[in-house]
């Protein structure tokens, strides 16, 4: 008999998710880069789950995009991708709600140091850049903050979020990423040559060398390690 509920839940998801049609996710969607990318994809029709670590900031997102911009098809849910259980939370909730999930946009993140005062965003890209790299300030804590938001975080959400993507018959995972991490910034030929060979990389040397360089930061070994 529990067997046949199951099957049944699982029958009623997944014509949920049918006849409502494409589900979005969106971390850190409500501001920024992620409140835009919330719009446009409500503007196409998709259901889009906007989540941020706040939840009153959030809400005043939903509350934005229905006021101003006539968009209905917006739910919020709270995340903070650092929390396990804030995760888990979601997951239960994408799968109770809708049984699958055919995009997650990987959009929220912390940037890992501190500048002195904000950039001119007038002055050109590049020129910004050297200004940065000149100016900013980071420290163990920093960098901590945001490879657990920027990396792990990511990483361990993708993997949650995994079953319910491949039920999906278009699942689709994009990951929002800044200028300012390319590897032609790197000082280490090795690690850039070995960073750059995608087909031959493994995901634990990248949660070895994100670890590496969390210890170099403590060491106060950075420049010395490239």
């Amino acid at each position: 008999m529990e067997g046949n509920n199951r099957c049944g839940k699982k029958r009623r998801r997944e014509e949920v998710g049918r006849s409502i049609g494409k589900i979005a996710l969106v971390t850190g969607g409500n501001r920024g880069i992620g409140f835009g990318i919330c719009k446009q994809l409500t503007f196409k029709g998709v259901t889009v789950i906007l989540t941020a670590r706040d939840e009153k900031r959030g809400k005043e997102a939903i509350k934005e995009l229905s006021d101003e911009f006539g968009l209905t098809n917006v739910i919020f849910h709270q995340l903070d991708v650092t929390d396990n259980s804030s995760i888990m939370s979601l997951v239960d909730f994408v799968k109770d709600r809708f049984g699958k999930l055919d995009i997650l946009v990987n959009n929220a993140a912390v940037g890992g140091a501190d500048v002195p005062q904000p950039l001119d965003l007038e002055i050109p890209w590049e020129e910004r850049l050297g200004i940065l790299l000149k100016t900013h300030y980071e420290n163990y804590e920093l960098a901590e903050a945001c490879l657990k938001t920027n990396y792990f975080g990511v990483k361990y959400l993708t993997e949650a979020l995994l079953p319910l993507l491949k039920s999906s018959d278009s699942g689709k995972v994009i990951n929002v990423s800044s200028n300012y991490g390319r590897l032609k910034h790197l000082n280490n030929e090795e690690l850039v040559k070995e960073l750059g060979d995608i087909n031959n990389l493994a995901l634990e040397r990248i949660d070895d060398l994100a670890k590496f360089f969390l210890k170099s930061c403590k060491e106060n070994t950075l420049e010395q390690n490239g």
